[in-house]
């Protein structure tokens, strides 16, 4: 008999999008629902860690953790398939339902992975695993962050310096793919420098980066200011150099660059000073041999010119005759 005042008409099972759980584990459950017989031991464990981890409020610390661990690690092992059925269905038509379930599996990956990195923001496993489903989103710049974050955050694992690695020799090639001397094209290059280097560096020192992404980076600042005093941006380019400078006392690339300024400014002293300073660390600095050679024929000093232009013909390759 229904207690007075209760119907006795059976209760209804709550749907999924109708219980207070969070967005990511919506689709968790969803995803599960729908593709049980497709995949039931990935997905039902992506459940299970996702539950535990997201909405368990009561799970003990240590349960808390595992339960996270897991979920991250399902996260990546869905965003890995997903890459892997998104190159598999090509460009052409009849693979766009494909592509499209793809691309819902690493959205769901993502997803999950945000929720967890909103309560926990260092969570270096969960950051290199967000990384991974950028890249495989095709989003380079946004990669690179994540992987910056694990970085910082302490993954040092083989596979998470690869990955950092890898976004920072696909950003380099990026920005000298696209790179324009002149107009727009030579601002736009240097805005995309500028932004490549956030991605990669943020607020971290180059010598805090793992090989070789902290070459890259450096690379990436010469670049930086070599395309503003290509722009004529003297004042600024000055700068780049000096903080660049700051950062890797010992790199000839940007006295040579010193160099180059003063002798825009037509500051041939200061010039020279700057080319031999380039020299000093590196004897085979090609610019600045040449930037010497040009200033002191301007100087009426041929005989010493020619003692560095000579050095250059020890540099250049040899041919066969």
């Amino acid at each position: 008999m229904p207690v007075s005042g209760e119907s006795s008409a059976p209760r209804r099972r709550a749907r999924h999008d109708e219980l207070p759980f969070s967005p990511a584990a919506k689709w968790v459950i969803k995803a599960t629902m729908e593709s049980r017989a497709r995949a039931p031991g990935f997905l039902i464990r992506f459940l299970a860690a996702g539950l535990l981890a997201l909405l368990g409020p009561g799970c003990t610390s240590a349960r808390r953790v595992e339960t996270v661990d897991d979920l991250v690690e399902q996260a990546r092992i869905g965003a890995v398939r997903a890459g892997a059925m998104i190159a598999a269905a090509g460009a052409l038509p009849e693979g766009m339902e494909q592509r499209r379930r793809g691309q819902r599996q690493l959205d769901l990956a993502r997803e999950a992975l945000d929720e967890i990195l909103a309560a926990s923001p260092s969570h270096a496993r969960a950051l290199d695993v967000r990384g991974l489903v950028a890249a495989l989103g095709d989003r380079p710049y946004e990669a690179a962050s994540f992987y910056r974050r694990a970085h910082a955050a302490g993954a040092t694992s083989e596979a998470s310096r690869e990955h950092f690695r890898l976004a920072a020799e696909e950003l380099k090639r990026l920005v000298s793919a696209g790179a324009g001397r002149e107009g727009e094209a030579l601002e736009r290059s240097i805005r995309h420098h500028e932004t490549a280097v956030v991605a990669l560096a943020g607020r971290m020192p180059p010598e805090i980066l793992p090989e070789p992404v902290a070459g890259i980076v450096l690379d990436m600042l010469c670049d930086r200011a070599d395309l503003l005093l290509l722009a004529g941006r003297l004042d600024e380019a000055e700068q780049a150099y000096r903080e660049t400078l700051d950062l890797a006392p010992r790199t000839a690339r940007c006295y040579e660059g010193l160099g180059y300024v003063a002798r825009q400014q037509v500051r041939p002293w200061r010039a020279a000073r700057e080319f031999k300073r380039a020299l000093a660390i590196d004897p085979g600095a090609v610019a600045a041999l040449a930037g010497l050679c040009e200033l002191l024929l301007k100087q009426g000093r041929p005989e010493a010119a020619a003692r560095y232009a000579e050095r250059l013909r020890g540099l250049a390759p040899a041919t066969d005759s």
